[in-house]
C-alpha cells in the first residue's frame, strides 16, 4: 500500500471480533502525508490552511522576548476500544487495543528538542527580535525558582492533551524545565489544587514568569509541540462486529500544538504572604496553533510486537509493513465475546528523530509566517 506520490508504506494493524471475517485485502489508509516541498513553493497558502492566529496582530509591537517554556510532547501510549451488538445473533462483542511506542530514547529526544528550540530562536532573531538567552535567564532568582517548579529531565506522565493518549514523554531543551501553570490545559486537578496554595503565597510558576517579564522588560513566548505515532479508528454499535484498527504514522497534533506570545501581566500582593504576585495575561495572549493534523510520510516503524501476556510474538516486521493483520473469532448466537490486545510499536530511532526535526521544523516555519502576516 502506498500513500501519495512518495509511495510510502505504512504499518497497518487491525484487531477485530466479527461473525463475518474481514477480507485480507481490505485497506485502512492513513491520512495523506504533509508535502514539505509544497510548503517551500507556496508557504502563504499552506500556512493559511494549516494554522490559525488568535487575538492580536502577531509579532507587531514586540522587540525583546524570552522563552521560559518550550515543550515537545511525544505520545508514547495510545489505546481505543469498541463495542457492538448484533440483531441477528443477539450477541455482543468488545474489542480493545493498546499501543506502546518502543525505542524512543531520552537523550535523542532532548537533542532534537535542543535543535528545534535553537531554530525558533534563530527564526526570531532573523526577524529582528532580541531573544534573551538561557545563560542570561540563569542570573535571575525567578528563573531558578521557576525551574524548581518543574522537571529538568524528560518527564513521563499521563497525557491530558490528546483524548486517546495514555502517556506522554514531555521534553524541554537543555537548561529548561517542564512545568505547568494554572492556565495550562495539561495541569490536571491534582496540580491545580496544589497550585492554589502556591498562588496564595506568591510561589507558583506564573508568578516567576511574570517576575521575569518585569525584570527583563520583555514579552514572553511559550511553545508546545505534541507528536503522535498512531492513528486509531473504531467501529461498533448496532452491527455484527466491533473493530479497532490503527495506522502507524508520525503526526503533529492540531490545536494542542501552539505558540503563545504574552505581552502583559498584573501584579498584586499575595493574600497569605507579603510576596509580590505576578499574573501573566494568558487570556489576552496572541496564539497561533495548528488547525489540522500534520502527518509525516517517512517510514519510522520497524516492527509491531504483540505483547499481550498470552501472546508475546512478533506480528509484523518491516518486510511486510503493508499487510493487514487480524485476530478474529466467530460469534455464536446469543454469545458475548471480548478481545484485548497490547502491542509494542518499535521505531527506528534515526528515522523518528528525522521526522521530528523535519515536520516540527515545518510547523515552526508556518507559525512564524502566521505570526508575521497577522490575522
Amino acid at each position: 500500500m502506498s500513500l501519495g506520490s512518495g509511495g510510502v508504506a505504512l504499518a497497518i494493524l487491525t484487531l477485530a471480533l466479527s461473525s463475518h471475517a474481514l477480507p485480507w485485502g481490505k485497506k485502512n489508509k492513513g491520512p495523506e502525508p504533509f508535502d514539505l516541498s509544497a510548503l517551500e513553493a507556496d508557504r502563504g497558502a499552506i500556512t493559511e490552511a494549516f494554522t490559525k492566529l488568535e487575538r492580536g496582530k502577531g509579532l507587531k509591537g514586540s522587540k525583546k522576548v524570552f522563552i521560559p517554556s518550550f515543550q515537545v510532547e511525544y505520545i508514547v501510549k495510545s489505546s481505543a476500544s469498541a463495542g457492538a451488538y448484533s440483531y441477528s445473533s443477539k450477541g455482543s462483542t468488545r474489542t480493545a487495543s493498546f499501543f506502546e511506542l518502543s525505542g524512543l530514547e531520552n537523550e535523542r529526544a532532548r537533542a532534537v528538542t535542543d535543535r528545534l528550540y535553537q531554530k525558533l530562536v534563530s527564526d526570531l532573531e532573523a526577524k529582528g527580535f532580541e531573544v534573551v538567552p538561557i545563560e542570561e535567564l540563569e542570573k535571575h532568582e525567578a528563573w531558578v525558582r521557576l525551574k524548581e517548579r518543574g522537571a529538568v529531565e524528560p518527564s513521563l506522565e499521563k497525557s491530558r492533551l490528546e483524548p486517546k493518549a495514555g502517556e506522554s514523554l514531555v521534553v524541554a531543551p537543555s537548561g529548561m524545565a517542564v512545568y505547568y501553570t494554572q492556565s495550562d490545559p495539561k495541569i490536571g486537578l491534582k496540580r491545580a489544587l496544589g497550585n492554589v496554595g502556591k498562588m496564595n503565597k506568591g510561589e507558583n510558576a506564573q508568578t516567576y514568569e511574570g517576575a521575569l517579564m518585569e525584570v527583563l522588560e520583555a514579552d514572553m513566548i511559550k511553545a508546545r509541540f505534541v507528536i503522535g505515532f498512531t492513528q486509531i479508528k473504531t467501529k461498533g454499535g448496532w452491527r455484527d462486529s466491533s473493530e479497532v484498527s490503527a495506522s502507524m504514522q508520525f503526526a503533529v497534533a492540531p490545536r494542542t500544538t501552539e505558540i503563545q506570545l504574552i505581552r502583559k501581566f498584573k501584579k498584586y500582593k499575595a493574600p497569605f504572604a507579603k510576596k509580590q504576585v505576578y499574573e501573566p495575561q494568558v487570556r489576552k495572549a496572541t496564539k497561533v496553533h495548528l488547525t489540522q493534523g500534520l502527518f509525516g510520510g517517512d517510514p519510522f516503524v520497524t516492527a509491531i510486537n504483540d505483547i499481550t501476556p498470552t501472546a508475546g510474538k512478533v506480528v509484523e516486521g518491516a518486510a511486510n509493513a503493508m499487510s493487514i493483520l487480524g485476530a478474529m473469532s466467530r460469534m455464536g448466537g446469543g454469545t458475548s465475546m471480548s478481545k484485548t490486545r497490547k502491542y509494542a510499536v518499535v521505531i527506528d530511532p534515526d528515522a523518528h528523530e528525522q521526522s521530528t526535526e523535519r515536520y516540527v521544523g515545518a510547523v515552526i516555519d508556518m507559525f512564524m509566517q502566521r505570526f508575521e502576516s497577522g490575522p
